[in-house]
């Protein structure tokens, strides 16, 4: 079972990354251009490096060995840099990993003067360079059910590696590459598997993000970054439902931009556009990550808030004061205000948010005739 010929296996380790390179490039990843790229590089830099290795003793060690390292450590380092970019490009461990491969290859040159120490560095730089990939998904807040079947695969190959870098330091100098142990047998399996396994795993990885983009893309609003209208109306069904259950207060805010058209007409609709992005920001800094916040359409938002009365009276004067200190600066300073309407009750259904909707905008409507910049509540009036 691990009588195998090492020789053989380095050339189907080159043909494998060509065929990944095949199939990455015939998925595309258009909308995840840099991770894609960094994956074919990497790719291509290992099946070089394995055929590389795989003429020890009919070209030069320096080409086939201390090259053929130098090259397999960068495609490693690639390969997981395109990982890393694809996962919230984390520019520690980016520099991590561009350390690793350097000074690795650095290092295999220096030691690396008997096949066992060539061995040992090799599959310890190895280890290192997936180990951060490990530990960058470990450090990640969310974790895809893909992204742990990867993190138990690196986890598992990097024990192999850990354990060959080992038997080979213990072997003193002697256990080579093309060596017949049962470590090393183990070893050259893992890098078969994990080279397929990976492959069709960046693929999936680059859809993933794709589909998460494309996702976005359908619920954000481009302007602003916020909850489009439809987006909005979709999510504020499961709260009303949370509400119903918990015999929760809810809170609905209508928000519209006092004299927007003016500002539009004044200044241009590149300046309205920066009022818009300036006013989305603000408020996703005052809200909660778990409250609903949208644009409705042109100036008008809406939030909807799980808190009670008082609280949302609170949140809507705090919101209102901090957009009247606010300044734009576009091709002259613009100062801004907003009125907002607040409806807050207890649903009995779901389908009440319609109510609240209708209700706030008449709070909306309400604190407009009243003379603008101000907050009309069902709770307390005029604020």
């Amino acid at each position: 079972m691990f009588e195998i010929d090492i020789k053989t296996v380095l050339y189907l380790l080159a043909i494998g990354n060509v065929l990944s390179i095949v199939l990455l490039v015939g998925y595309g990843g258009r909308q995840t251009k840099i991770p894609s790229i960094l994956f074919l590089l990497g790719r291509f830099f290992q099946a070089i490096a394995w055929i590389l290795l795989a003429l020890r003793g009919q070209i030069p060690d320096a080409v086939s060995a201390y090259t053929g390292n130098a090259v397999l450590f960068a495609g490693f380092a690639l390969d997981v840099l395109g990982f890393i970019c694809l996962s919230g490009r984390n520019i520690v461990f980016i520099v991590a990993i561009s350390f690793f491969a350097v000074s690795g290859a650095g290092i295999y040159w220096v030691l690396g003067d008997s096949p066992g120490m060539r061995v040992a560095v090799a599959s310890a730089v190895g280890c290192v360079i997936y180990g951060t990939a490990c530990l960058h998904i470990l450090m990640l807040r969310q974790k895809s059910l893909l992204h742990r079947a990867i993190l138990v695969l690196l986890a598992f190959f990097c024990s192999v590696l850990a354990l060959r870098s080992l038997f080979a330091f213990a072997s003193g100098g002697e256990a080579g590459i093309f060596s017949s142990t049962v470590v090393n047998a183990l070893a050259f399996y893992s890098i078969f598997g994990l080279m397929f396994t990976s492959g069709f795993g960046q693929v999936l990885l680059l859809k993933q993000e794709a589909d998460r983009m494309l996702q976005s893309a359908a619920s954000t609003d481009p302007l602003t970054g916020v909850l489009n209208r439809r987006a909005f109306y979709e999510r504020i069904v499961p709260m009303m439902k949370l509400a119903v259950r918990t015999e929760s207060s809810v809170s609905l805010l209508m928000l519209d931009l006092d004299h927007f058209k003016t500002i539009n007409d004044s200044y241009g609709h590149a300046a309205g556009d920066m009022v818009l992005q300036d006013f989305s920001g603000l408020v996703s800094e005052l809200v909660r990550d778990y409250d609903l916040f949208g644009r409705i359409g042109g100036e008008e938002f809406c939030i909807l808030l799980m808190c009670s009365n008082q609280c949302v009276d609170d949140i809507a004067e705090r919101i209102r004061l901090s957009v009247k200190e606010r300044i734009v600066q576009a091709k002259v300073p613009i100062s801004y205000t907003v009125s907002i309407g607040v409806f807050s009750g207890v649903p009995e259904h779901p389908e009440d948010y319609e109510h609240f909707i209708a209700r706030a905008d008449e709070n909306l409507y309400a604190a407009k005739n009243g003379g603008r910049d101000r907050v009309v509540s069902n709770n307390q009036g005029w604020l």
